[in-house]
């Protein structure tokens, strides 16, 4: 019986042993302390984890950039070697960080030979299961999403780790050549003279924190696979050991601070395509220098880091308010923002005149003859009345804009073509528009060939539309625009600054060859003329909520009239363009600008500034009308008597980038759930409170107009597994799902219709 009773308590004995010695191994004390007192470094990877496992910006495409990176339009090797090199560097700071604030917890590892190596290699158990977990989503995401072969994937996965090695290569050569040991430091004491008095000094900074809270660590990875006992330090001298933390801390922030000029070198040279890396690896790079910024501060001054930073952040925040120079404004490229700024009051001002808004609609009747006109000549003079058609496209980034275009191909095909002819207006927002946009462009390029069929059928320009946006815009971000928008340029006496609006639109010209390099004016005759559809935008004013009326064509008409304001009946929620800015060369407007105050999205591109006083900024048009329904319903209302005299009736196409019947979703439950659902559910719903009262609008209109009116809906479908994200970037598998939509059913019905009404087999 003693016997069994001895042998039972052998077993947590020898628990207990496995236990201490767990404890008092090195990796375990690093990740414990991570835990309980490196808060900001676990946030930083928590949002790493969050950002490549698509708990965060997934539905906006931020996961793609990381899972897939891509450098000068492709998913090559270079871009992932490029990703790992970020990673590299990211994690190197995450040891600097930890080795400046904690290392002196652990003052066994200056009797080590390498020991900033050997700390590492010890506190790798968060960076390693980071890439375990990245390495497996990649894999997963090049396969499913992308569509790559499983040797080029492997490629990717091995090019990625190829460059967290090379940055891991080149830091060592730094580090073996700045960082001693103890028993180096000794050799050189004994050549140089006295330690106390070579390094005294730099030994004093870290003097009160030195022998506080040390932890007792038995065991340590001396190398891969290679666990070894931790020396003892009670011989050596604490000057020596206090110096040599010191010049550690001080090496480390050298390097630091060369990482971080750096990088705004490389942000300085963005415009070369080389320097534009992927927006994964600029992103991890900016983590970095955060990293590495703070912990340059902390290695000089200590405890009072936290206190400089908050007053540093409160002082750049004064700074950006009240100084000039600060104050950067992403403007309207080649709008006039020189001399006297426009008062900006809708309240209390008219922007226009009874003589301008009379002017602009008789100057618009005008136009519609002309389009009456060109419709007779198509309908061979048939002797019936034309069909006044009108396209409204909804928001959506490339996805939006890839659905408009292949909706406007196919249904222009099956009709021969005569689609985009007599089409007459287009409104709505964000990328839809600029879909739109671009096939009306490619379309009036085919007519100044003579060829008008020859671009819009063509599959290789029409994918131009689809190519990635988003890498710019966020390498932009966070190269330029979370620092200082130091970058400048010109366009005839204008200066503007380089920001990522002006990466968004040097790059959307670049996909697209310059399709949209041209301005407001260029397109004001050929509108005029009914040779092309008009195109109307209407940005929303962030200061006010209020739309701005956008095209080439001055339609003050659609402000509400100013005796019926001034009278009070009626309030103003639109304002002309081009009559509020008439000292201002609106004409001059870059349309990509034009499309780009339609397309803000908010934290995505600036806010674009006019100048008006007080200053006001416009956000995407999808604030207001994500359809533009408001705005065909206040043209159609404006000249409802011409339209009765002149047409059959109004055909309205509906171009949707998601399904009009999606299905109920369960509130979450959880107790975070419950605290955000308010908010969750009004913003996950936002675009569908559109449509209700967009629906119910539309609906007073039908039963009021005085002629027949008519919709087609085009809708892309898919399921809530087979997402196709709201983002300025595509993967294949997208794109893919985008150009078959067309082929579901209700698609396919739709465009029939459209094209027997179009060819006249049925009446309207």
């Amino acid at each position: 019986m003693k016997r069994a009773s001895e042998k039972q308590q052998e077993i947590p004995a020898e628990k207990l042993s496995l236990l201490k010695w767990v404890i008092s191994f090195f990796p375990t004390q690093l990740f414990l302390l991570q835990v309980k007192r490196n808060f900001f470094m676990n946030f930083l990877w928590i949002l790493l984890f969050c950002l490549v496992c698509g708990w965060i910006g997934k539905s906006y495409g931020v996961q793609y950039l990381f899972l897939a990176p891509e450098f000068m339009g492709q998913h090559s090797p270079l871009a992932f070697f490029m990703l790992g090199f970020s990673f590299g560097g990211f994690i190197l700071a995450f040891n600097l960080y930890t080795y400046v604030m904690y290392g002196h917890l652990f003052p066994f590892i200056v009797t080590l030979n390498r020991p900033f190596s050997i700390f590492s290699l010890n506190n790798m158990f968060i960076p390693l299961l980071f890439l375990i977990v990245y390495s497996l989503l990649s894999i997963r995401f090049q396969l499913r999403e992308e569509l790559f072969h499983p040797i080029q994937t492997i490629f990717n996965v091995l090019a990625l780790y190829g460059g967290i090695l090379f940055f891991r290569l080149i830091s060592s050569l730094y580090f073996l050549s700045t960082s001693k040991s103890a028993v180096g430091m000794l050799r050189g004491a004994s050549r140089k003279g006295s330690v106390g008095a070579m390094l005294g000094r730099i030994a004093n900074w870290n003097r009160n924190r030195y022998g506080q809270d040390q932890r007792r660590v038995k065991y340590y990875l001396g190398g891969f696979f290679r666990i070894r006992n931790a020396r003892g330090i009670e011989h050596y001298d604490r000057n020596l050991l206090l110096s040599i933390f010191s010049r550690h801390h001080l090496n480390a922030s050298i390097f630091e601070i060369l990482a971080l000029l750096t990088f705004l070198v490389i942000g300085s040279f963005g415009e070369n395509p080389f320097f534009a890396i992927p927006a994964a690896a600029s992103t991890v790079l900016y983590l970095t220098m955060l990293v590495m910024a703070y912990s340059a501060l902390y290695s000089w001054f200590k405890g009072w880091t936290p206190a400089l930073v908050i007053m540093l952040l409160v002082i750049l925040n004064f700074a950006f308010a009240n100084w000039g120079p600060l104050r950067v404004e992403s403007r309207a490229y080649g709008l006039g923002y020189q001399g006297s700024p426009v008062r900006y009051n809708p309240e209390n001002t008219d922007t226009t005149t009874a003589q301008l808004r009379e002017h602009d609609f008789r100057e618009h009747l005008e136009l519609l003859d002309n389009r009456r006109k060109r419709l007779q000549l198509l309908n061979d003079n048939d002797g019936k009345k034309p069909v006044l058609i009108v396209l409204n496209v909804s928001g959506g980034g490339t996805r939006s804009a890839l659905w408009t275009m292949e909706v406007l191909h196919y249904a222009d095909s099956i009709s021969r073509y005569e689609l985009f002819p007599k089409l007459h207006l287009i409104s709505g927002s964000s990328g839809g528009m600029i879909g739109a946009a671009y096939y009306r462009e490619l379309y009036l390029k085919g007519l100044l060939a003579d060829t008008p069929d020859k671009y819009v059928a063509s599959l290789a320009e029409r994918d131009k539309i689809s190519l990635d946006l988003l890498n710019p815009i966020l390498f932009r971000a966070v190269t330029n625009d979370l620092f200082i928008r130091y970058q400048k340029f010109k366009i005839g006496e204008e200066l503007y600054t380089k920001d990522r609006g002006y990466a968004f639109e040097k790059q959307l010209n670049a996909n697209t060859g310059g399709c949209f390099n041209k301005t407001l004016e260029d397109y004001r005759v050929p509108e005029k003329n009914a040779r092309i559809p008009l195109l109307v935008m209407n940005p929303t004013v962030a200061n006010d909520g209020r739309r701005l009326i956008l095209s080439s064509q001055p339609m003050s008409f659609l402000e509400p009239d100013p005796l019926s304001r001034r009278a009070g009946s009626i309030t103003s929620e639109g304002t002309d363009y081009h009559r509020l800015f008439r000292n201002h060369f609106p004409e001059k407007t870059r349309l990509s600008s034009a499309l780009r105050m339609n397309a803000t999205f908010p934290f995505v591109m600036p806010a674009v500034n006019l100048p008006t006083e007080p200053p006001i900024e416009v956000l995407d048009a999808g604030l207001r009308d994500n359809f533009g329904v408001k705005t065909t319903i206040d043209y159609l209302r404006t000249f409802r008597n011409w339209i009765e005299t002149n047409t059959s009736g109004v055909l309205i196409i509906r171009v949707r980038d998601t399904p009009a019947s999606r299905p109920v979703k369960d509130l979450n439950p959880s107790l975070w759930g419950r605290f955000s659902a308010p908010l969750g559910t009004v913003y996950g719903n936002f675009t569908r409170m559109q449509e209700y009262s967009n629906d119910k609008l539309l609906g007073q209109f039908l039963s009021d107009a005085n002629f027949p009116v008519r919709l087609i809906d085009f809708e892309l479908s898919f399921s809530e597994e087979e997402r196709i994200s709201l983002s300025w970037h595509l993967t294949r598998r997208e794109k893919e799902a985008i150009r078959h939509g067309m082929l579901q059913p209700t698609n396919t019905l739709a465009a029939e219709e459209l094209r027997a009404i179009i060819s006249g087999e049925t009446g309207f």
